[in-house]
């Protein structure tokens, strides 16, 4: 790191700190220098480019999972966009984000990073995940109650139409349903 950076190894350790744990030669001082300094937005793109290009081969790529990509600002989508759509170097950078796309129309900011990256040519997959059917919800409630799925087929039933099928939503349903006290375990008869 320190060959490639040479003097933007400061500017490195300000935007991922950790890098300093890593490196033992890396004194604080050499950190500290122009630490008031304002890092313009296209050295923000060019370092973190660059870090990509170091770090990541074919053989070890960058895996970065990013979930609720609908909450994301511009300015880090922009980020993004520039490290998964670096055409000088050599970085392996596989990304996997998520968002709820209920929640975005065309313009919103995650759609417009989608549409760039397929403009810079990165290859991209979209998958669409709708929510469970009743029958997905009502083998999610048998497993977790322990029960036949005929015995809590009109529970699953409520629970689809409070959730919509979110797997997260109907397992939060039942904790909600237990920690109200609306859904208990008999010790006598050994049943929800």
């Amino acid at each position: 790191l320190m060959e490639v950076f040479g003097t933007q190894l400061s500017a490195l350790v300000r935007l991922l700190p950790s890098v300093a744990m890593i490196m033992p030669n890396m004194n604080a001082q050499s950190c500290d220098n122009g630490q008031d300094a304002e890092i313009n937005t296209s050295s923000v793109y060019f370092i973190l480019q660059l870090f990509a290009r170091v770090i990541s081969s074919k053989s070890h790529p960058i895996m970065i999972f990013l979930d609720d990509l609908h909450w994301a600002d511009g300015a880090s989508l922009d980020v993004l966009q520039h490290i998964l759509s670096d055409i000088k170097g050599a970085s392996c950078v596989f990304m996997i984000g998520s968002f709820r796309s209920n929640e975005v129309n065309e313009d919103h900011p995650v759609i417009t990073l989608m549409n760039c990256l397929e403009t810079c040519n990165v290859r991209l997959s979209r998958l669409h995940l709708d929510g469970m059917d009743i029958e997905g919800v009502n083998h999610i409630i048998s497993d977790a109650l322990g029960t036949f799925r005929r015995i809590c087929k009109p529970l699953s039933q409520l629970v689809l139409r409070k959730t919509k099928g979110n797997p997260l939503f109907v397992l939060e349903c039942l904790r909600s349903l237990v920690d109200c006290g609306l859904l208990h375990y008999s010790v006598r008869e050994r049943r929800w």
